[in-house]
């Protein structure tokens, strides 16, 4: 048996070798080698409580996703997805250059042990977690409470209360210094009643851009927000002038709109406003036209009153022209004579008479004799001189200055 065994052991070493070969080539084609990359895994942080114990918090600039290569047979990896990886950075091992190693493992259910071990990982370019040593800071932020969408007709939004109304924050001191508050949004779309719902918080920066960051710690995920609805009205806005203009100038127009505002309140408080007032315009020494576009906003109701969309702009507008003089005539013929009796009759001792007029040239334009609608009383001749006074009526914006009298006979 020991020189059967001896003869050929070359070949037979060669047999085996060969064999060995085909068998590695052949479980190779049927069950190749296989690489595949699997992006974005989030690594988690643990032994946080290492800073937190001196104070400190970080803020992560660099790794808090990784890529992972895999290497290993197709019937292996083909099982993997990316949810069967955990990524874990251990600040206990943080380095004085602030990186904590990413250490990388498959977690898959799927898989036997014997199977993962048969998969070899490679991380990636990233494969530390770079962070931001600080101290770690508290403020108290105030809650503002916004809303979205428009309530139904004939309502608006009263008062916005959110309880808590003041949250404690904390974080690290750059971050801190640059939240301004938190905001909440209630939809009030086609609301006709009092909204109460619970929200989430969001932080805001000083900018008014949103803060999101998972170093901000936080105690409160959500308030309790009510949104109070108030009816309306329409109320008449009153404005007037205030000053004398430069001499020798008057106001020919004062206009201003809108002529009418609408606010809102509680019932009790809405049934005690009927108009809102404006502090008047004031023209002294003007000489040219004003035009004045006046913002007001709800601080100037009454307490408890509110305009709907906070703020009004209101334009006045006062037309500031040059007055002039100027004469104009009356026909005897167009002047009425009241108080004759029947079959009295009478006539003017003249054909015309002039009266001085001050306006503006604006308003002279169309004004003559017959606009004054000029007219003698037959009570009012003087027995001695025959005259009486011609009674006129001033057209809007126009003054008389002098008086004038016509000699009248009656037959």
């Amino acid at each position: 048996m020991k020189i059967k065994f001896s003869n050929n052991f070359g070949t037979k070493i060669l047999s085996v070798a060969i064999a060995l070969i085909l068998w590695f080539i052949v479980g190779n084609i049927n069950d190749p080698v296989k690489t595949e990359t699997f992006t974005s895994i989030p690594v988690e942080i643990t032994n946080e409580d290492v800073l937190e114990s001196i104070n400190k918090v970080y803020e992560i600039t660099e790794g808090d996703t990784v890529n992972v290569t895999v290497r290993g047979k197709e019937s292996i990896v083909q099982k993997l997805t990316k949810d069967d990886f955990t990524a874990t950075a251990d600040l206990s091992k943080l380095s004085i250059v602030n990186a904590v190693p990413i250490d990388i493992s498959v977690v898959s259910g799927s898989l036997s042990a014997s199977e993962i071990a048969q998969v070899d990982l490679t991380l990636g370019r990233i494969n530390t977690v770079k962070v931001e040593i600080e101290d770690r800071e508290s403020t108290m932020l105030p809650v503002t409470v916004e809303t979205t969408g428009e309530v139904a007709d004939g309502y608006a939004i009263g008062s916005k209360t959110s309880s808590p109304n003041m949250i404690e924050v904390s974080g690290s001191a750059s971050l801190i210094k640059r939240l301004k508050e938190i905001k909440i949004q209630v939809d009030v779309e086609g609301a006709n009643e009092d909204v109460s719902s619970r929200q989430s918080v969001a932080f805001y920066d000083q900018n008014g851009d949103k803060v999101e960051s998972t170093s901000i710690d936080c105690d409160i995920a959500a308030v309790d927000v009510k949104i109070e609805l108030w009816k309306t009205k329409e109320i008449p806005v009153s404005m007037e002038t205030t000053g004398e203009v430069a001499d020798g100038y008057g106001i020919s127009t004062f206009e201003y709109e809108p002529k009418t505002v609408t606010v809102a309140a509680a019932k009790d408080d809405l049934d005690k406003i009927d108009e809102f007032t404006l502090d008047p315009l004031d023209v002294s020494g003007q000489s040219k036209n004003i035009e004045k576009t006046i913002t007001v906003d709800s601080a100037s109701l009454p307490s408890g009153v509110i305009f709907p969309d906070n703020t009004i702009d209101i334009v006045a507008t006062a037309v500031i022209e040059q007055i002039v003089s100027e004469k104009i005539s009356l026909n005897a013929d167009d002047i009425e004579v009241r108080g004759l009796e029947d079959g009295q009759k009478a006539s003017f001792g003249g054909k015309t008479y002039t009266i001085q007029v001050e306006s503006f040239a604006s308003k002279l334009t169309n004004v003559d004799g017959t606009s004054f609608e000029p007219y003698v009383e037959v009570s009012e001749i003087d027995a001695e001189t025959g005259r009486a006074p011609i009674h006129l009526t001033n057209p809007s914006g126009v003054t008389v200055t002098n008086n004038v009298t016509a000699k009248i006979t009656v037959e």
